[in-house]
Parts: structure tokens; C-alpha cells; sequence
């Protein structure tokens, strides 16, 4: 699986994701994107900005090593 992605690409797969700017107009900075969610373009540097995997990630709703009463979204989200 890639480990680096752009703007307008989807996750694909739920985890914390290390954000880099172009022209390093601010530092790099971490964000959670879920399985599925479209990677957004910057305000400032538009679709100069990278997201790289640092850590994959299960939602825990998600986790089939827990039991789960009543959570109809879990069976939508990343294992």
C-alpha cells in the first residue's frame, strides 16, 4: 500500500496522517482521517499538500476484539 497521498484522494485506511505542506508555509502537522475520507486541499497552497501514514489506526467501534451493543455505524467503518 502507498504511504504518501494528495489532496483529493481518499484514506485508504483509517490512521494518523502527517500533513506537509508546499513551500513550507507551516509546519508539518498531524492529522485522522478515517477510512473513505477525501484528503482536503489547503487554504493556502491549494493541492500542495501531502499526507503520509505515520501510524494505521482502528476506529474502535470498529474492533472485533471488543464487543459492541447497538452500534449499527461500526459495521460502515475501517477494521
Amino acid at each position: 500500500m502507498r504511504e504518501a497521498f494528495r489532496s483529493g484522494e481518499q484514506a485508504p485506511c483509517s490512521g494518523i496522517y502527517k500533513a506537509a505542506h508546499a513551500q513550507r508555509h507551516t509546519a508539518s502537522h498531524y492529522v485522522v482521517a478515517l477510512h473513505g475520507d477525501t484528503f482536503p486541499v489547503c487554504l493556502e497552497c491549494q493541492r500542495g499538500v501531502r499526507f503520509e501514514l505515520a501510524l494505521h489506526v482502528v476506529y474502535l467501534k470498529a474492533d472485533p476484539q471488543f464487543v459492541h451493543h447497538h452500534d449499527e455505524d461500526a459495521q460502515f467503518l475501517d477494521l
